[in-house]
């Protein structure tokens, strides 16, 4: 049995209209890539975790076990990111601002 977490970073385009503005299109892009740095850190967090479901249900005795360690697993990967949005303020305090 393998876990494989599925794992879709979608970040927001500038409208053309706004790309000429060289301040803004220089602001854009260090938002842009501290946003995509503190999302990647989702990804990681769900990675660990799923890592670790996937070590505690193989070594389940039963279904019922199997679930547990899944929904368990689950709950504390959805807390991780949580955390981590609460201790970054969402992101702020790594900078993750426009403009």
């Amino acid at each position: 049995m393998t876990v494989w977490p599925v794992i879709s970073i979608t970040l927001p385009a500038l409208k053309d209209e706004h790309r000429r503005a060289g301040r803004l299109q220089q602001a854009w892009m260090r938002y842009l890539r501290r946003l995509e740095i503190h999302e990647r850190h989702h990804a990681h967090l769900i990675t660990m975790g799923a890592a670790q479901m996937q070590t505690e249900m193989r070594s389940a005795s039963s279904c019922g076990d199997m679930v547990r360690a899944s929904d368990r697993w689950r709950s504390e990967i959805l807390k991780a990111n949580s955390d981590y949005d609460e201790r970054t303020v969402h992101g702020r305090s790594e900078g993750v601002v426009f403009p």
